[in-house]
C-alpha cells in the first residue's frame, strides 16, 4: 500500500479563490474538457476503471432549513450551501447514471457527534454573514443524503469509527460494485482522508483517515484509475476529495455544474493569491452522460 499523509489541520489552510473562479468558467487550471477527454471517459467506463465520488451531498448542506427538536425546543440545524438547490437536478441525473449502469459510487457522509469540536470552525462567513454550526450529526434530520442522490439498496457503509473494520478487501469491493451497491463513507471533517481525534479545541488534532486511503488503494487494485468528482461545497469538501484522490493517484475529474460554492468567487474579501490548485479537468453533467450513453446499451 502507498505510504500518504494527510496530516495536518485542514482548516487552516486557505481556501482557493481561483480553484472556484476557473471552475465556474468551466476552465479549471487551463484544462477544460477536450474530444480527447470525452474518449479517455469512455473508455475508462468500458474497461470498468471509473468511479462516481459524491461529496457530501446530504440534507444539512443541500436543503435550506431543516428544524429538529433538540433539548424540548425546535432549533435550525445544518450548514446549507447557498444555491444548492440549482445543481439537484444535475446530481440526480449522475446518481440514476450510476444506477441504471452499475458505475462505482462512492459517496462521502459529513458525520459528526453531538458537539463536535468542528462546529466551532463555522461560525461566520469572512463578510460577517452568520452560519448554522452544528450540522450532520449521525442520526439527526440532516445527516441523511437528499432523496435524489440516495441510491438504491442499502450501501456498503465504512463508519466514521476508524476501529471498525468495514473496508471491504479488492475482491469484496469488485463484488460490491459488480451488483450495483454504493459504498458510504463516513468522515468527521472536511477532507475524507483525514480524521479529528481530540474531544477539546486544546487536545483537537488531524490525522491521516488510514480507512478512506485503503478504500482508494484497494479501488486501484481493482483497476479504477478515474474519479467524476461532484457534490457540495467547492470550497471546502469538494477541493479536499479532489486533492486527496489526486495524492492518492485517481484522476479527478469536476462536475462544474454539479458542485456549489460557499463562499462567492467574487466575494472581495478573499485574497486572489490564495492557494491555485490546478491541472485538474472540469466537465458538464452533459458530457458526462453522453459518454455514459455512448458506452453502454440501455438495459
Amino acid at each position: 500500500m502507498t505510504t500518504v499523509s494527510f496530516s495536518g489541520n485542514p482548516a487552516a489552510r486557505p481556501l482557493s479563490n481561483k480553484f472556484r473562479q476557473t471552475v465556474r468558467q468551466a476552465h479549471f487550471g487551463a484544462v477544460a474538457w477536450t474530444p480527447k477527454d470525452a474518449a479517455a471517459l469512455k473508455d475508462d467506463l468500458k474497461n470498468n476503471r471509473v468511479v462516481f465520488w459524491d461529496v457530501d451531498t446530504q440534507r444539512g448542506f443541500m436543503w435550506p432549513i431543516i428544524l429538529q427538536k433538540i433539548d424540548g425546543a425546535l432549533r435550525r440545524i445544518g450548514l446549507t450551501v447557498p444555491g444548492a438547490d440549482a445543481i439537484v437536478d444535475n446530481l440526480k441525473k449522475l446518481t440514476q447514471l450510476t444506477q441504471q449502469f452499475k458505475i462505482p459510487l462512492v459517496a462521502t457522509l459529513d458525520t459528526h457527534e453531538k458537539n463536535d469540536p468542528e462546529f466551532r470552525h463555522f461560525v461566520s462567513l469572512p463578510d460577517g454573514s452568520p452560519l448554522s454550526t452544528e450540522h450532520c450529526v449521525k442520526g439527526a434530520a440532516d445527516w441523511p443524503k437528499i432523496p435524489e442522490t440516495t441510491p438504491t439498496g442499502t450501501p456498503h457503509t465504512i463508519d466514521v469509527n476508524h476501529r471498525r473494520k468495514d473496508v471491504p478487501s479488492p475482491d469484496e469491493l469488485r463484488e460490491i460494485f459488480a451488483r450495483g451497491q454504493s459504498i458510504a463513507l463516513e468522515k468527521n471533517t472536511l477532507s475524507a482522508f483525514q480524521r479529528r481525534i481530540g474531544k477539546s479545541a486544546e487536545k483537537e488534532r488531524f490525522v491521516t483517515n488510514k480507512k478512506a486511503v485503503e478504500l482508494v488503494e484497494n479501488m486501484k487494485a481493482i483497476g479504477i484509475r478515474t474519479a467524476v468528482v461532484y457534490g457540495v461545497a467547492t470550497d471546502f469538501c469538494v477541493q479536499k476529495a479532489v486533492e486527496g484522490l489526486k495524492k492518492l493517484g485517481i484522476r479527478p475529474i469536476v462536475v462544474e455544474d454539479a458542485i456549489q460554492e460557499i463562499i462567492p468567487a467574487t466575494n472581495p474579501l478573499l485574497d486572489p493569491n490564495d492557494l491555485v490548485y490546478g491541472d485538474v479537468t472540469v466537465v458538464k453533467t452533459e458530457e458526462v452522460e453522453k459518454a455514459v450513453d455512448n458506452t453502454f446499451e440501455v438495459v
